[in-house]
């Protein structure tokens, strides 16, 4: 029984030695943090510059999309696409009302961004990773796909919230945002609180 332990055990190592040189090692490389910032105003810019165009309605709750958006679609093309198609739907389905045909903004919702005031980066950096030992002992080339992480804060409601944004590379090697996790989205039970200024 012993000998049958013994040798589970080594076997557990030697799959552990080989799964861990077969990982590639991440560390960070400092991004400066004012150029991170920039990077964020730029991509969401969109989605600001959207809600400022907003159409008042007789209902004060909610406000007319502007003429060049129909629909989903129209609404992804409007980012250009510095952001994920996936992000920017769900800014839409968390934005948007249809009612009798037509779109509206829910003026209750606010998603947050670095136009916040109060808003901050609060650190940067490229996730980068090193040639894993396994493929520089077979000579191989790995594919290992870098991020640039941005993460931020704001106040809101007298309070702090944070996002952490990931951006990837497309193949013009431009920073596109792929996700990002924290905060997202808020719907206040006043228009009025809502920090977006829609005048």
């Amino acid at each position: 029984m012993k000998n049958k332990q013994k040798v589970l055990q080594i076997i557990v190592t030697i799959i552990t030695i080989f799964n861990l040189i077969r990982l590639p090692i991440p560390y960070n490389v400092k991004f400066d943090k004012s150029e991170a910032e920039v990077m964020l105003r730029e991509t969401y810019m969109p989605l600001e510059d959207f809600v400022r165009t907003g159409i008042p309605t007789e209902d004060e709750e909610l406000l007319l999309v502007p003429d060049d958006v129909k629909d989903e679609e129209d609404f992804i093309k409007l980012f250009d696409k510095q952001i994920n198609d996936f992000v920017v739907k769900n800014f839409f389905e968390d934005l948007i009302i249809e009612k009798e045909g037509n779109l509206y903004i829910d003026r209750k919702v606010y998603i947050p961004t670095i136009y916040q005031k109060d808003s901050l980066v609060t650190k940067s950096y490229i996730r980068k990773y090193t040639r894993s030992l396994y493929s520089f002992i077979l000579g191989r080339d790995e594919n290992t796909e870098e991020k640039l992480v941005i993460k931020e804060k704001w106040k809101i409601t007298g309070e702090w919230f944070r996002r952490s944004n990931y951006f990837i590379k497309n193949n013009d090697g431009e920073w596109v945002l792929r996700y990002f996790n924290g905060s997202g989205m808020y719907k206040f039970v006043e228009v009025d609180h809502n920090p977006w200024n829609y005048n």
